[in-house]
């Protein structure tokens, strides 16, 4: 019973975590400051010799780097976004942080600080 009651306390409390967030713009604006967006080395929480920054890959698609050298050589890590619409007509999207594997969640939560503070335009916040 208490195995149960514990799955299911976990399972409540990820529906409350941080939350979606979602941002009156188009997926195009959100684009454009995502990819204009500077931050300074070692912002992420646990990652002090890691500078992070939007690109784009091969296909257009929109992908975090955080990395060690600002040319993509050197060590760190990657991660896909996503901007996806809201409403109907376009004017309210999300951003959707993709990073898999056994940091994800950490690592995501990191990176919904990031884009959120862009897309709001306030500086990052890291409890």
């Amino acid at each position: 019973m208490r195995v149960i009651l514990t799955a299911f306390g976990f399972v409540a409390l990820a529906g409350c975590g941080v939350g979606e967030r979602s941002y009156e713009m188009t997926k195009d604006q959100a684009r454009g400051k995502l990819l204009a967006a500077k931050f300074e080395r070692g912002i992420v929480p646990g990652s002090s010799s890691l500078k992070p920054w939007v690109q784009k890959d091969y296909d257009g698609n929109l992908e975090w780097h955080l990395n060690t050298e600002e040319d993509g050589g050197g060590n760190g890590w990657w991660c896909p976004l996503a901007i996806e619409p809201v409403d109907d007509d376009g004017k309210r999207v999300k951003v959707v942080n993709q990073c898999a594997g056994m940091m994800a969640a950490k690592d995501n939560a990191s990176l919904d600080e990031l884009v959120d503070a862009t897309l709001t335009g306030r500086p990052p916040k890291f409890d």
